[in-house]
């Protein structure tokens, strides 16, 4: 299984572009997938650097309605004759805000260009896209977050993230992989549904945000202590996973946490 980051907030490349956001190109037994797309067209730009041609893609996959994860997959589409199949929660449309310091602005932080595209819209629970990918939600909402927000109805509340789900790759050879985007749901729910309700034996990699920018002490290590009661034998973070939580999971997991940066080649 071969992964490469084709677009994160920062560049292990000087040739490449970076971007608040998050794009992940996997290769597994012959199946090539793109997971998210950042929020721009700079993929396009760091595929063609990189010989990754995207024309022949299995699937793009959408982790969560967000601009810097779906933004890119209308650039995606229009640059290609047969573009392959978008997938996304079918709730991933939902108007999106983020909320400034106080309350006192709200700007739009959803998938803005999501009617341009043709997308297969997913339902909840566990759902096979092949032989080696499946995506899944997970049945609670996401722990609160008063910054990120929903609009319905006139009313701003916060975000549930229903439209979150994941990506398990799995090989023929038994090795397991899981993009979580940005994991709005946390760790504490993600580790315990991926093993004991999906029946995972192990991860050989984790790859993805944790979610933990600004959190407290106490939340990262409570994220922390969730993690190390689970066989995840190599973590691939990035994007919204937070400078603080990098340097704990780096004293936890030492070379077995890697920063996953724009251009980064993951092996398993």
């Amino acid at each position: 299984m071969h992964a490469q980051v084709l677009i994160e907030n920062n560049s292990s490349c000087p040739e490449l572009k970076a971007e608040h956001g998050l794009s992940v190109f996997v290769e597994v037994d012959g199946e090539r997938w793109l997971l998210d797309t950042g929020q721009t067209d700079k993929l396009l730009y760091n595929a063609a650097q990189l010989n990754i041609n995207l024309s022949s893609l299995n699937g793009i996959i959408i982790s969560h309605g967000h601009y810097d994860h779906a933004g890119g997959a209308a650039h995606i589409v229009r640059s290609m004759t047969n573009p392959p199949a978008v997938y996304a929660h079918r709730l991933a449309s939902v108007a999106k805000y983020s909320v400034a310091t106080g309350g006192s602005m709200k700007k739009p932080n959803g998938w803005l260009a999501v009617n341009e595209i043709n997308v297969s819209w997913l339902g909840n629970g566990v759902v096979p896209l092949s032989n080696h990918v499946q995506v899944f939600s997970l049945p609670q909402d996401a722990p609160a977050n008063e910054r990120l927000t929903l609009l319905r109805n006139g009313v701003y509340s916060p975000d549930p993230f229903h439209d979150e789900i994941f990506t398990l790759v799995s090989d023929s050879q038994g090795h397991n992989v899981l993009y979580a985007g940005c994991t709005h749901h946390s760790l504490e729910l993600l580790l315990p549904y991926v093993f004991n309700e999906l029946k995972v034996s192990h991860l050989d990699a984790f790859i993805g945000g944790l979610h933990l920018m600004g959190r407290t002490q106490q939340q990262i290590e409570n994220s922390l202590h969730v993690s190390a009661q689970y066989d995840v034998r190599n973590w691939y973070i990035n994007h919204c996973s937070g400078n603080e939580a990098v340097v704990e999971w780096q004293k936890k997991y030492g070379p077995h946490c890697h920063q996953a940066w724009t251009g980064d080649i993951i092996e398993i």
